[in-house]
């Protein structure tokens, strides 16, 4: 899934099925600009995807606008390689979940779940940092 703009109102859009097939692709991507949408309206959630306990991957700068939330604690766990080299939104790996990462600069948030669950981030290279 490519997005390029627009407004997600309400509920997440979710990004494949926890527990799939590593053979079937679930990748989500950023556009380089990513235009604003409509107001979705007061108290309404907004902007918010969630890449299911998949193989997976992401790609794009995450917007500030934009919450991305990788795996819960249904069944199997989220593998995800990160190759977005910039955070500016919120970016959330969850329960269980594998996510690798190259460079990446962290203007957002980033959010790891509470001690009693478990994240694994590896960095990828010589040169890879986590920063803020």
């Amino acid at each position: 899934m490519t997005v390029g703009g627009g407004s997600i109102c309400g509920n997440s859009v979710h990004l494949g099925v926890d527990g799939q097939s590593t053979a079937i692709p679930t990748g989500l991507t950023f556009a380089s600009k990513v235009a604003a949408g409509p107001s979705c309206g007061t108290g309404v959630e907004t902007d918010n995807l969630f890449i299911a306990n998949v193989t997976g991957t992401l790609a794009g700068t995450i917007p500030k606008a934009y919450t991305v939330a990788i795996g819960d604690s249904g069944s199997s766990f989220a593998h995800v390689t990160v190759t977005s080299k910039k955070n500016a939104g919120t970016f959330e790996p969850g329960f269980g979940a594998t996510v690798l990462l190259p460079k990446f600069q962290n203007k957002g948030t980033f959010e790891v779940p509470a001690p009693a669950e478990t994240v694994r981030i590896v960095a990828i290279g010589d040169s890879a940092v986590i920063a803020r």
